[in-house]
């Protein structure tokens, strides 16, 4: 975990050596360009290549640009790295390359073997950006992560309800703790939204039926697709796909894993 202190002197170094900033960061540099090969943006043999010709868009024009936007609201390393990120797809749009797009069969084709190294990271890769869609909720994380968990019919626990906890909400919670603390998959997407709508409509003050909620989720569902199949495309999900990358998030995050 980096401390202040050391978020301190990179600052430093952005300001007074961005030539020693880009020699400190090259590992980020280095495992960016490993992550777009690993998704077949690049062949391997590229690596070195396209690590050089990045060092050079940075110090020739990346750094400055750095200089002048970066405001401190995140560590300048995350910041680096997004600039990073953004230097790979703009090679990736000059070279008109297209990636070995992330699919249903392939999740499927994870959760039914012994996964290597090399697809383990492609799929943490990809739970990060899931995970970066759920945080974008915002003001409706939480209502959007228990719907998520009830489409995909993921076991409920204390901590996803602890938020809307009270003795305003207690019968709607215990049917939810009732019905969604074991296997549910005999319930029908209806009466899931029916017991999420139940409790939702006691903490937001409103009258709504279940299928407005539905439509909520399908909202949300396929901006989810939007933002990770990404432009250039470097994932290909549909609504089923998205299914099987949740069930991964979930297990992960009940298994306490850092994503």
């Amino acid at each position: 975990m980096v401390d202040q202190k050391q978020n301190t002197l990179e600052i430093q170094w952005l300001r007074n050596n961005p030539g020693r900033l880009v020699t400190h960061y090259q590992y980020i540099v280095e495992v960016t360009v490993a992550k777009f090969i690993l998704r077949g943006f690049f062949d391997s043999g590229e690596k070195m290549e396209i690590v050089q010709e990045i060092n050079l868009r940075l110090l020739e024009s990346k750094m400055q640009k750095i200089q002048e936007h970066f405001r401190g609201t995140v560590l300048l390393r995350t910041y680096f790295s997004k600039v990073t990120y953004n230097c790979c797809l703009e090679i990736c749009r000059q070279r008109q390359r297209q990636a070995t797009l992330l699919s249903e069969d392939q999740l499927t084709e994870f959760a039914e073997s012994e996964i290597n190294a090399y697809d383990q990271l492609v799929i943490r890769d990809e739970l990060l950006r899931l995970h970066a869609c759920i945080k974008g909720l915002h003001g409706t994380y939480f209502k959007g992560r228990i719907c998520l968990k009830g489409w995909i019919r993921f076991l409920f626990n204390n901590q996803d309800i602890q938020f809307y906890d009270s003795p305003k909400t207690s019968e709607a919670i215990a049917a939810i703790k009732a019905n969604m603390y074991e296997p549910y998959d005999h319930l029908n997407d209806h009466q899931v939204n029916a017991l999420l709508t139940a409790l939702f409509n006691l903490v937001e003050d409103k009258k709504t039926e279940p299928d407005s909620l539905r439509k909520w989720m399908i909202n949300i569902l396929d901006h989810f697709i939007v933002l990770l199949n990404g432009n250039p495309p470097v994932s290909a999900h549909s609504r089923s796909s998205l299914k099987i990358l949740l069930q991964y998030y979930f297990d992960w995050q009940e298994k306490s894993v850092n994503i």
